[in-house]
């Protein structure tokens, strides 16, 4: 495991934080994003100069064909196969970046 003076974590599906959130911490991010879902993806591009402009390290998946909520298996547009390797993402970046299996 790497040593951080100060580690914080996060993952996002189908959202954005307020880049102030990243002003003096050191974050590493896990970003997930449904292809079809135009309200989110429109602040995309400036979602991720922000990112860069404050030094996050990230890693950004986008799921073709998906929807808004893909990840939601109450709703119609719950897709299993995007739901579970965004999950298994979610569960390996965690795993990593805090030492576990």
């Amino acid at each position: 495991m790497r040593r951080r003076k100060s580690l914080v974590l996060t993952t996002h599906f189908e959202g954005h934080c307020k880049p102030c959130c990243y002003q003096n911490e050191l974050l590493e991010g896990l970003l997930q994003f449904a292809e079809n879902d135009e309200r989110v993806n429109a602040g995309w591009l400036a979602y991720e100069e922000a990112l860069k402009k404050a030094g996050v390290q990230y890693t950004a998946h986008h799921y073709p064909g998906t929807n808004h909520g893909f990840h939601n298996d109450t709703t119609p547009r719950y897709d299993e196969a995007a739901a579970k390797l965004a999950w298994q993402r979610t569960l390996e970046f965690f795993n990593k970046e805090l030492g576990g299996k």
